[in-house]
């Protein structure tokens, strides 16, 4: 693929592609925005399927070409590449270690469990067993919310205190796809933390476009 001077990310809107979006406006870089509907023509999903065989979204394109996919992969990259942004701690501090240990957290436990809870047929060859798929899930979600409660002190409202990072950016995603009213009860620091985010301009005009409520 020819480099473009541009970073292009292929996304669609109600995924996390509005978590890169957002990341890319905290840092003020600039993306071409490539919307694939769910409609999409056959040609076309064929061409996106050369970029990402997997199909999944967010995709960057980096300007030299490089394609990298998965959500938390991509937030880190922009991070290390725009380190002015000050959206990640230094590479090989002890403060990066626990950021990415609680970014993995999210990435593998659960956003994966909220694809389950949200499309439990992918995951059984029993049609009639989605439901308890999605409620297993439902619970995961809320036991890994509950372990990052406790993370989580008064020096907020985010991981790092007063420090938003890339990390509290996908939390907030999360949160978005998530049981509100149960972590309002249950995990007021989690939902603090949402909130605060909430109010960033970036994160914001993001969730305006993906259409999140």
């Amino acid at each position: 693929m020819a480099a473009t001077g541009r970073y292009l990310l292929y996304t669609r809107k109600g995924t996390a592609g509005a978590a890169i979006e957002a990341a890319a406006g905290e840092c003020g870089i600039a993306l071409d925005l490539v919307e694939v509907p769910r409609e999409c023509p056959p040609d076309d999903w064929a061409a996106f399927l050369r970029v990402n065989p997997r199909g999944q979204f967010p995709t960057l394109v980096h300007p030299d070409g490089t394609v990298i996919t998965e959500s938390t992969a991509i937030l880190v990259h922009l991070a290390d590449s725009h380190p002015g942004c000050g959206l990640i701690p230094a590479p090989g501090s002890s403060a990066r270690a626990f950021h990415d240990r609680w970014l993995a957290f999210f990435q593998v436990n659960v956003y994966e469990a909220i694809l389950r809870a949200e499309y439990p047929d992918r995951y059984t060859a029993l049609p009639d067993h989605a439901p308890e798929v999605r409620n297993a899930a439902q619970g995961y979600i809320r036991q890994h919310f509950a372990l990052f409660e406790t993370v989580l002190t008064d020096d907020g409202p985010f991981l790092l205190g007063q420090r938003f990072q890339m990390v509290d950016l996908f939390v907030w995603l999360m949160v978005w796809w998530s049981d509100r009213g149960w972590l309002a009860r249950e995990c007021p620091r989690v939902l603090r933390l949402w909130e605060a985010a909430s109010s960033r301009p970036a994160l914001a005009a993001a969730a305006r476009r993906h259409g999140f409520s």
